[in-house]
């Protein structure tokens, strides 16, 4: 089965658990959002924006990630978005 999807920053209507570290996300704030198919599956899921950055760049994430089970990262944790450039 073909995967597809769609991906991004919304605004909370209401408050949610961040799927990657469980916390909770509160209403009004933005946050990322993917909906479709992937390996056969309906996906549909919300992350806090630095969940979804350690989410993106990690290497054993192309096999799925288990809900609420991953550590929300600190600024610190963050991968480096300037390529070593501008700084």
């Amino acid at each position: 089965m073909a995967n597809f999807g769609d991906s991004k920053q919304v605004k909370l209507r209401k408050d949610k658990r961040c799927s990657w570290c469980g916390q909770v996300m509160k209403k009004g704030e933005y946050v990322y959002h993917f909906k479709g198919r992937w390996d056969g599956d309906w996906q549909n899921w919300k992350m806090h924006n630095e969940c979804e950055q350690v989410y993106r760049n990690d290497e054993y994430c192309e096999e799925g990630f288990s809900l609420f089970n991953n550590t929300r990262p600190t600024t610190e944790q963050l991968p480096d978005q300037t390529n070593g450039e501008g700084l």
